[in-house]
């Protein structure tokens, strides 16, 4: 375990009950922000190490594991000892020892903090776009009232014009403008 655990980005861990001691292979010391050589950790350590809000479903999960012998696959933080707050998956799998009825887990913690960092930062953008969006279409919705306003006074401008040139055309100063223009140009329309 040591050597692929050294190769790996994840931790590497055995836990046995009848001992109660967990031991962490690999990058353990880094994940966990404890200094060299501070693992081996008992299981009741680990515990503390599980953020508060997730104990609880942390515990049910090893529990179920336990009692139908089928892996643990969980998502939890743990608040390391310096006191920063990382996202981990949990996979473990039990190997029970019909022997002494004692139960050995195996298992993997993948750090996962960036990526829940990434998914949130995807998360605010999609909110941020959703909101613009939401801000464009009313912009346009706006734009279209806009436009059917200026097309209806442009309407009203033409036939108010097409009203006054008919009333121009056929009033009675028409005929006074084409006499005056006959006896000036000589008589010629």
């Amino acid at each position: 375990f040591r050597t692929a655990a050294e190769l790996a980005t994840d931790v590497i861990f055995t836990w046995e009950n009848g001992s109660d001691e967990i031991v962490i292979f690999g990058k353990g010391n880094e994940l966990l922000g404890s200094p060299s050589g501070a693992i081996p950790w008992q299981q009741w350590q680990w515990r503390q190490l599980i953020h508060p809000d997730d104990r609880s479903r942390a515990e049910q999960a090893a529990a179920y594991s336990r009692t139908t012998l089928e892996p643990i696959y969980a998502e939890y933080r743990i608040v390391r000892l310096d006191g920063e707050i990382r996202h981990c998956l949990i996979r473990a799998q039990i190997i029970p020892n019909s022997s002494n009825g004692n139960i050995k887990w195996i298992g993997i913690i993948t750090d996962v903090t960036d990526q829940k960092h990434a998914e949130e930062s995807l998360r605010s953008l999609n909110t941020e776009l959703e909101r613009r969006l939401h801000e464009l279409t009313e912009a346009n919705a706006e734009l279209g009232r806009v436009e059917s306003e200026l097309a209806q006074s442009r309407e009203n401008v033409v036939a108010r014009a097409d009203t006054a040139r008919h009333t121009v055309v056929n009033s009675p100063v028409r005929g006074i403008v084409k006499d005056i223009r006959i006896a000036t140009i000589g008589g010629v329309i």
